[in-house]
């Protein structure tokens, strides 16, 4: 597998909180009230956002610490 970039790594930590902010802000504003699947569809990206995020970030760390 190819060494990530930096930018890989932070347009994946942005993408990661935006999804979860969306999620909460509409949990908060009761968004989610008439449909119980777009809450599901919404917590799945969030928690595969970070998981690639996650994933990414460790891939960063371990090249770097190689150098």
């Amino acid at each position: 597998m190819e060494k990530p970039k930096k930018i890989t790594v932070i347009l994946y930590g942005v993408c990661a909180v935006i999804w979860i902010l969306r999620v909460v802000f509409a949990v908060i504003e009761k968004e989610y009230h008439d449909s119980i699947f777009f809450f599901v569809i919404n917590i799945l990206c969030a928690v595969l956002w970070s998981g690639a995020y996650i994933k990414w970030f460790r891939l960063f760390r371990l090249n770097n610490k190689q150098k």
